[in-house]
């Protein structure tokens, strides 16, 4: 059996994020957004939070840019749907595979990096 690299989990990843997805669609958009007291309150909220944490990771723990918060009021807007969370699911990875390809190197991947934490 092959071993999988990075790329491979990520891909793997966004395979069952677009499933997932996929059974969404058939949400109404009240179910879509609908809160709960526990977890990340909706799937909406759940599905943002995913790939919010992807694209922090990706732009300012390894590239080290500055990624600030944005409000729940935009990230509402910007996850308002399914097909909006799948679109910001396939921004992200096109993100994501850009840094991996520039870090790729086993050598770069193992560098240590300054992380921060929520300010």
């Amino acid at each position: 059996m092959e071993s999988m690299g990075l790329k491979d989990y990520f891909e793997q990843t966004w395979i069952a994020r677009e499933k997932l997805l996929d059974a969404a669609d058939k949400l109404t958009p009240e179910e879509w957004s609908r809160e709960f007291d526990f977890s990340w309150r909706s799937m909406q909220k759940l599905f943002a939070h995913i790939i919010e944490v992807e694209r922090s990771w990706m732009l300012e723990d390894i590239r080290g840019k500055k990624y600030p918060a944005e409000s729940e009021e935009l990230t509402k807007v910007r996850y308002a749907t399914p097909a909006k969370a799948r679109a910001q699911g396939l921004e992200v990875a096109d993100i994501t595979r850009s840094v991996l390809a520039e870090y790729g190197t086993v050598a770069k991947m193992n560098d240590t990096r300054e992380v921060g934490g929520p300010a």
